[in-house]
């Protein structure tokens, strides 16, 4: 499995190849594209399973909860490009040629996505979204995430699991995970694990590896500059 990362503080890209894993239901905070340069992938958003194949761009809008797989263990070459609508497309091209993908004919259908792209959240999970974004999520439990909303912690749990897509048990993790993914790459594992309020090393890195496809170790090494 070949797996590179290169971070920008309007994007980050994912580029895949020979990786015949699973990942579960996931929200990102961006808009997402996924584009298949070799093999296949099925992406699930909702009930829909779409197939995707060599040339496919798929669109995933910020905020939708959904999986993906490959079958293939090899021959198989997917990127994944996570951006902000303010992304400076000479830069994302310039990178995308570091990891050797040529989606120059992509770059116009993910500035359309952009533009059409409207975001489709009720007020409810805005505003929660926007207090769990805000607090330190190392030791938010549902609890208090209830207590503030003035919820009982099933009920809060239910209207977020309707609105998003996943629990909010899910989304708090997938929050300790992104917030962990910011850390350098000379810190240790075990710091990074506490500090992002998993219970301990073998925790985070039981959900990191499970939501990421990686371990948070092989993640760092794999950061391009």
């Amino acid at each position: 499995m070949i797996y590179k990362i290169i971070k920008r503080s309007q994007y980050e890209l994912l580029a895949l190849e020979n990786c015949a894993r699973k990942f579960p239901a996931h929200i990102h905070k961006r808009l997402c594209a996924i584009a298949v340069s070799r093999g296949e992938k099925y992406i699930t958003v909702g009930a829909q399973t779409t197939k995707c194949v060599k040339g496919d761009l798929f669109i995933v809008p910020p905020f939708t909860a959904h999986s993906c797989y490959s079958t293939a263990k090899t021959n198989y070459s997917v990127l994944s490009i996570c951006l902000d609508d303010s992304v400076d497309y000479n830069a994302l091209s310039s990178d995308l040629s570091q990891v050797g993908f040529d989606v120059k004919n992509a770059i116009e259908s993910i500035k359309n996505a952009i533009n059409d792209f409207k975001r489709k959240t009720s007020d409810f999970a805005g505003n929660l979204l926007s207090y769990i974004d805000e607090e330190s999520v190392n030791g938010l439990t549902i609890a208090q995430i209830a207590k503030k909303a003035g919820y009982s912690p099933d009920h809060i749990s239910r209207l977020f699991k309707n609105a998003i897509g996943i629990s909010l048990h899910r989304y708090i993790i997938l929050e300790r995970i992104r917030r962990a993914k910011h850390r350098a790459k000379r810190d240790l594992i075990s710091e990074i694990a506490q500090d992002s309020g998993f219970y301990d090393q073998s925790h985070f890195i039981r959900h990191f590896k499970r939501y990421e496809g990686v371990t948070p170790k092989a993640y760092y090494q794999s950061l391009l500059p």
